[in-house]
């Protein structure tokens, strides 16, 4: 079903594994013409190397499964990530893919699995920058812009797709990329979870037995806040990138904000303050400038800092009127449609979706768009 530009792929009445088989089904064609992209700027020992990450981050997250320190939860969940990336895999056909330069190719002397050409895509990773804010009555509003740079118009992005699949009992609701699982973008379990995620600039880091942080975050999603968000990224760590997941969650007792930074073995947590006003604002940057994270393990040019502090500095210089203003709808959209800044605005060619969300103590409500946030007629209530 597509309703105002977005093509929703709802297919909560499966299970995890069949929903992720149909997501599969209904990218395919898109995944092969990114897999023939990169495949075709790389010389085929890229490929043998891409290959033999993909088997060590699958031994890699073997060895998490059997693992009995982790939480059961976790440790259950990360089963059923590998039992949807295989069925994912399946429903994309690339079992049967079929390149030029792939013709008899074997690494190591085992062929190229369809398993492993899917989890070779899941190390890709995106732009995109994320707030929350607190609300006078204790609700958190949360906005993220998806950003995604494609070098070659329609190369990789294709079209706005929303998937809905069911875990533990919930509905779980994500933007997702043609070749990419829920996880690293934006989404929500039920009405007592939302995440967005931002990728950081980090340096190279050795494999071993690291994995892409997307899995961690398809995990967070489909948790949605059951088990804390610093106990599923420390036990899944360590990891080949860098990445600040956002989340949003209610209980009984309150409506929380946190942000978690992580890369390698180590992470930092921050939580929304409970004031009126109080904000949290991440871009692609380690928040904390001085802290070990960023000295050890951040790697950004002078230049690209400047651009992101600037994107930080108009957005706290924008929220000193969000406790003056009348509706914080309509307040946060204006800030989301500027265009200051040029290429590094909010409204940016890059921008691909973006999504407005209050999360309250009787329920959440979400608004998504698409492409950038321009006029109030662009605002989608989403059900």
């Amino acid at each position: 079903m597509a309703t105002h530009g977005i093509s929703q792929l709802d297919y909560r009445h499966l299970d995890t594994t069949e929903a992720h088989g149909k997501l599969g089904e209904a990218v395919w064609e898109q995944v092969h013409k990114i897999l023939d992209f990169k495949i075709e700027t790389v010389k085929l020992a890229g490929v043998a190397e891409f290959t033999r990450k993909a088997r060590r981050i699958q031994a890699a997250v073997a060895a998490r499964i059997q693992d009995t320190g982790i939480d059961p939860a976790i440790r259950q969940a990360l089963q059923a990530y590998m039992g949807a990336l295989g069925a994912w895999a399946q429903g994309a056909r690339l079992d049967t893919y079929r390149h030029d330069r792939l013709q008899g190719a074997a690494v190591d002397g085992q062929p190229i699995s369809g398993r492993e050409l899917a989890m070779i895509l899941q190390t890709e990773q995106m732009g995109c920058q994320t707030g929350m804010v607190r609300d006078e009555d204790g609700a958190i509003w949360l906005w993220h812009t998806e950003e995604d740079v494609d070098k070659t118009p329609g190369g990789r992005f294709d079209a706005i797709r929303t998937f809905a699949f069911r875990y533990g009992g919930r509905t779980i609701t994500s933007f997702v990329y043609p070749d990419l699982l829920p996880g690293p973008s934006f989404g929500w379990s039920g009405e007592r979870y939302v995440q967005a995620v931002d990728t950081l600039y980090i340096k190279s880091l050795p494999d071993g037995d690291a994995i892409p942080p997307n899995i961690a975050t398809w995990v967070t999603l489909c948790l949605g806040a059951e088990v804390p968000l610093t106990e599923i990224v420390g036990a899944l760590s360590p990891y080949q990138a860098g990445y600040a997941l956002s989340a949003v969650s209610r209980s009984p007792q309150e409506v929380r904000g946190e942000n978690v930074e992580f890369t390698a073995d180590h992470l930092t947590y921050t939580q929304l303050g409970e004031a009126y006003g109080q904000f949290l604002f991440q871009v692609n940057l380690i928040s904390d400038r001085s802290c070990r994270l960023s000295q050890k393990f951040e790697e950004i040019s002078a230049e690209m800092e400047g651009f992101m502090l600037a994107r930080i500095q108009r957005t706290e210089h924008a929220l000193a009127g969000f406790t003056a203003s009348g509706s914080k709808l309509e307040f946060l959209h204006q800030m989301i449609a500027s265009r200051d800044g040029g290429e590094y605005a909010y409204v940016n060619k890059d921008v691909k979706a973006f999504i407005l969300c209050r999360l309250s103590e009787s329920g959440l409500e979400k608004w998504i768009g698409v492409g950038s946030a321009d006029s109030q007629e662009d605002l989608v209530l989403f059900r």
